[in-house]
């Protein structure tokens, strides 16, 4: 777009369209950060049975030392010129961040008796599928994402599937009862 905009717009326009595209790159990279710090205290440490309950500072502590060592790393793969341009990583960050997820969150949400192990192991196929075809499946017709993105959906149906047969109960829904949004307005207001 700077290359276009450069040969055919005046020199203030590719200079409003470069600050765009920075914006929007630096604002996709720290969402990346903060994603991946969250999932490692949120998912990883507490999902995994850290050892000691953390205090509310110390969750902060570690979720900004998360996005510092995240940004080191990410510094020292651009510098090397381990992964080609700037964007070129975002976009496969990115795309990491949105296939392995799709159905778990996407799906999760709507199909009713969907279980724990479902999104689970559709998050992990879904990366898996987006990392393999972003290394060999150099097709035009189906990118990396969608490709991940349907691995995940097939994942996470034939799970549920299996578990249902199983019968294995359902994960906790992420909807509140009524009774349940009752107590929390009434805590709310209380702490006012």
């Amino acid at each position: 777009m700077m290359t276009v905009t450069g040969a055919y717009a005046p020199g203030f326009i590719t200079g409003l369209v470069s600050a765009a595209i920075i914006c929007a790159t630096m604002s996709s990279a720290d969402s990346n950060l903060l994603c991946m710090s969250t999932m490692i205290m949120n998912d990883l440490y507490k999902g995994f049975g850290g050892k000691k309950e953390l205090s509310e500072r110390q969750i902060i502590f570690w979720t900004r030392f998360c996005n510092v060592i995240g940004a080191l790393i990410a510094m020292a793969i651009q510098l090397l010129g381990i992964a080609g341009s700037i964007i070129a990583l975002n976009t496969f960050a990115f795309g990491i961040r949105c296939a392995g997820p799709f159905a778990a969150y996407a799906l999760g949400l709507v199909v009713p008796r969907a279980t724990k192990n479902s999104g689970l192991f559709s998050i992990i196929t879904g990366t898996a599928g987006f990392l393999l075809w972003n290394a060999f499946g150099n097709s035009v017709i189906l990118m990396p994402v969608v490709f991940g993105c349907l691995v995940s959906v097939v994942t996470f149906f034939v799970v549920n599937w299996i578990e249902w047969a199983r019968g294995v109960k359902p994960a906790p829904s992420a909807y509140l009862t009524p009774e349940e949004e009752k107590a929390v307005l009434a805590k709310e207001a209380q702490e006012m």
